[in-house]
């Protein structure tokens, strides 16, 4: 992979590996590499769901020293499911981190019915937003179901330029 320290242009999905307590029960739980999910705008802009929640960073940049892998549809998505996305990534704005996702990838419970309605785990989002968009990633019904690791096994997407802070993520 090559090396890059900021989001290609256009719109990306990240997901990131951090190595923190919480992350790596994330890790760990949902056996991947990776414990964070977010999205790249084509403005530069990045949207997320982390503790305390749903927010916006105007012309991010990333740390440099996380562990991260970006990844682009394999279709450009048309102006309308950009304004579509972007959309949804706005009525959601705010709505708090959903720390009961956490929970459900340990405690299982009915796949049907949203663990949090209301809240956003990273993921989560990112899925959602896109089938905002009439994209789907995965064939998965709900995307309270989907961690970061899910996402990197789509089909309908690419992975373009790892980040690491280490020699071997």
């Amino acid at each position: 992979m090559n090396s890059a320290t900021v989001p290609p242009p256009g719109l990306s999905i990240c997901l990131v590996s951090n190595s923190g307590i919480t992350e790596g029960l994330i890790q760990r739980l949902t056996r991947s590499q990776w414990d964070h999910a977010r999205m790249h705008m084509p403005d530069g802009s990045m949207w997320q769901s982390c503790p305390p929640g749903v927010s916006n960073t105007p012309n991010f940049t990333p740390d440099p020293n996380e562990t991260a892998l970006y990844f682009t549809l394999d279709t450009d998505p048309t102006p309308e499911q950009i304004a579509s996305i972007c959309s949804f990534w706005r009525s959601i704005d705010g709505q708090p981190y959903s720390y009961k996702g956490d929970l459900a990838f340990v405690t299982g419970g009915d796949p049907a019915v949203d663990p949090a309605p209301g809240e956003w785990f990273c993921s989560e989002a990112v899925f959602a937003s896109l089938l905002a968009a009439n994209i789907r990633l995965l064939n998965c019904p709900y995307p309270w179901l989907v961690n970061p690791g899910d996402i990197a096994w789509s089909t309908i997407i690419s992975a373009l330029s790892q980040t690491s802070n280490n020699t071997n993520p």
